[in-house]
């Protein structure tokens, strides 16, 4: 494990900052993050009312009847049927529409800065590893120099 950690600088060593970069756009988080901006582009806000449909059925065991001095009568069936279709729409919402509708543009808004910002956060973190390298590979080089003089000054 420590050789494959030794071994990483001279694997990066072939590119530049600018390569490395450019990287970050095919990152998992970034395009996570692009996947996140679609799905608030293509949320809708209910715009129309509510449709409701409800449906019901009672069977009674005997059909209803009536009594009656001249006798018994049906009244009803035994099979009872309900449907109903209700479609309701607010007069006045309190400016709630018009709301959640800047409420979802603000929200794409957020979500594009903060793709924005991980693209930052995943270049400064590269530059930082860059340079760390950079800086162990000049510890390394002034190390080489420095054994090769005390060697030559034996």
């Amino acid at each position: 494990m420590k050789k494959l950690l030794l071994l990483s600088p001279l694997l990066l060593m072939g590119q530049n900052y600018q390569e490395l970069s450019k990287l970050v756009d095919n990152s998992l988080q970034v395009k996570m993050q692009q996947q996140k901006i679609e799905l608030t582009k293509h949320l809708k806000v209910n715009n129309h009312g509510s449709l409701n449909v409800s449906y019901s059925y009672v069977r009674l065991q005997d059909t209803p009847t009536s009594k009656t001095a001249i006798g018994t009568m049906p009244v009803g069936d035994k099979d009872n049927y309900s449907f109903e279709v209700k479609y309701s729409y607010p007069i006045f919402t309190g400016f709630n529409i018009t709301s959640n509708i800047d409420k979802l543009k603000l929200q794409t808004i957020k979500e594009k800065l903060n793709l924005e910002n991980l693209k930052r956060i995943l270049k400064l973190q590269i530059a930082k590893l860059y340079s760390d390298i950079y800086t162990l590979n000049q510890n390394i080089k002034a190390l080489q120099t420095a054994k090769k003089a005390v060697l030559s000054g034996l």
